[in-house]
């Protein structure tokens, strides 16, 4: 006798034939449905890049959050000073910054900073020192600089004093660090306004203590930026 193993092939064959379809019956009914197929889903989605996203409107700007249009305001990119570092007039070493006169001393581990881990006495070892920065400005428009202040409290003199000046404009701040220490600085938030007359501004602090001080006004946390009104 012989044995037809073919006898279930035609109902097999059928059975494979409508799963094949089942797919493009599920797609059609779907579409009737009025939903969008998943894989098209899929390709729209892996097509937005972020060249197709949308944009802010603004353009990218090189100023940092903190300093609003100064470059390194807390003065943590430099060379590590250890716990301070005498710089001469000239130097560009703290990035953004050049002393301007005489010495500043960087100062680093020696005590605690306003915001970071780094500050700048501005009486060097000896001073009476000063440093600056050029930035863009828009001409006749205002702007708001702030600094934290105090003063070195290890010697004299008993007051310290600053002139901050930019485009042609200057103030003075004094500083008493009377009864200050090196983990407890006594820090002092300063703002002064200026007006720019040109394309760029040079703002500039320098020591006004005398020139062969070694303990003098001490900044950290320096920002310009345009008035809020």
């Amino acid at each position: 006798m012989t044995t037809n193993f073919n006898s279930e092939k035609g109902p097999v064959t059928t059975l494979k034939t409508l799963l094949k379809a089942l797919p493009v019956f599920v797609f059609i009914m779907l579409n009737s449905l009025g939903c969008s197929s998943p894989v098209a889903n899929h390709n729209q989605d892996s097509g937005n890049s972020a060249a197709n996203k949308p944009t802010s409107g603004h353009a990218p700007t090189s100023v940092s959050a903190q300093g609003g249009l100064i470059q390194n305001g807390s003065f943590e990119t430099g060379p590590d000073p250890g716990a301070y570092e005498t710089y001469q007039q000239g130097n560009q070493s703290i990035a953004g910054w050049q002393v301007t006169a005489r010495t500043i001393d960087y100062m680093g581990s020696y005590w605690l900073a306003s915001a970071g881990k780094r500050s700048v006495d501005l009486d060097g070892t000896p001073g009476a020192g000063g440093i600056a920065q050029t930035f863009a400005t828009g001409s006749g428009q205002e702007y708001v600089v702030a600094f934290d202040l105090t003063g070195n409290p290890e010697c004299p003199p008993p007051i310290k004093r600053i002139q901050v000046s930019a485009a042609g404009q200057s103030a003075v701040f004094t500083v008493d660090p009377s009864g200050k220490t090196r983990t407890a600085m006594g820090w002092e938030k300063k703002s002064w306004r200026f007006t720019a007359n040109a394309a760029s501004a040079t703002l500039q602090f320098q020591s006004l203590d005398g020139a062969e001080e070694k303990c003098g006004p001490v900044i950290d946390n320096v920002s310009v930026t345009e008035p809020a009104n």
